[in-house]
């Protein structure tokens, strides 16, 4: 959320409690909702402007795909009592996590990775969701 508040919001600190403001509008389900659409490739019609006739990169899909993924896995650790990870579970989650930093610093300045930020948002809000 911080690189998409960045993006959204410039500046340097003078902007900062702004920034900080505008983080508490990120919806985990809106964010996942957005994530799943890119992970797949065939991101909703409201945001395919923002893509310019861009595809979207293996790289950027891993991440959305990760985000979502690890999305889930929290809210099961969060909500679902009966729910245990294994060992081998969370290692492979802390890899998955790891690797979708690594594809992130390889996308992060695209014009599909601006509109993945901005897509975390806004898309719920461009369905009429919001």
């Amino acid at each position: 959320m911080d690189e998409a508040t960045r993006l959204m919001v410039g500046g340097g600190n003078e902007r900062k409690a702004l920034r900080l403001t505008m983080r508490r509008a990120f919806v985990h389900g809106h964010m996942a909702d957005a994530a799943k659409g890119f992970a797949s490739g065939q991101v909703s019609q409201k945001m395919e402007p923002a893509l310019g006739g861009l595809s979207i990169q293996q790289e950027l899909r891993d991440v959305a795909s990760a985000l979502v993924e690890l999305q889930q896995a929290r809210h099961e650790a969060d909500y679902d009592l009966l729910r245990t990870f294994t060992r081998a579970e969370v290692l492979d989650m802390v890899t998955q996590a790891e690797q979708a930093f690594q594809d992130w610093k390889r996308v992060k300045r695209t014009p599909q990775a601006d509109a993945f930020l901005v897509s975390l948002l806004i898309l719920n809000l461009l369905k009429g969701r919001i």
